[in-house]
């Protein structure tokens, strides 16, 4: 190897580290900011004097604050949108956080799914990650919270592997949040398409 060629070859190496190395850093302060996020909505309930469980009518005020829906098929399918994205395991550590942030998220979509008069033998549920960064290991997330709602919710009986089924998928975006698309199975046929894209 040439000493012009040594030179280049070392020159691109040092701006390759210097680029993974700057997405490193870029990649953690994208986790902290996630983080932030939920002590923020929690420092919101906290300032507002909300006990450990809410009262009515707060949670009706945080349940249309926080989550929306965005599609309603008569018994065939529910799809709503939340910016209080799943658990990671970043929060998860910290045991009395996530047992507060759980019980929130919970407590919100069993209100807002409350609304519709529906129960569904068996269901499929769509989770849907949009994030500003797509290399967050998808298993980094805790669904459970949000199936676990949507059972308390009366919209299924249980959420057995035979009554429920489950996928995860995400897509890159600025506006961060969670979208969860309800299926009633007797009707998967006629959203295929719409289910299997991921």
């Amino acid at each position: 190897m040439s000493e012009e060629s040594y030179i280049i070859d070392h020159s691109l190496k040092d701006i390759r580290d210097k680029i993974n190395l700057n997405n490193g850093n870029i990649f953690k302060a994208l986790e902290t900011l996630e983080n932030t996020k939920y002590h923020l909505v929690q420092q919101i309930m906290k300032n507002e004097q909300v006990a450990e469980r809410l009262e009515l009518d707060d949670v009706s005020n945080y349940s249309d604050k926080l989550i929306e829906v965005n599609e309603y098929v008569e018994n065939k399918k529910i799809k709503i949108w939340t910016d209080m994205l799943p658990p990671n395991l970043f929060s998860v550590e910290s045991s009395r956080y996530y047992s507060d942030y759980k019980e929130l998220i919970q407590q919100l979509i069993i209100y807002k799914l409350s609304g519709f008069n529906e129960h569904f033998n068996k269901i499929i549920i769509k989770y849907k990650l949009y994030l500003d960064y797509l290399k967050y290991d998808v298993d980094n997330y805790f669904f459970k919270t949000y199936t676990d709602a949507i059972m308390k919710s009366n919209l299924i009986k249980d959420d057995n592997f035979e009554q429920v089924k489950i996928l995860m998928t995400g897509e890159s975006s600025e506006n961060i949040g969670l979208e969860i698309t309800i299926y009633n199975q007797d009707f998967s046929l006629e959203y295929v398409n719409e289910i299997c894209i991921l």
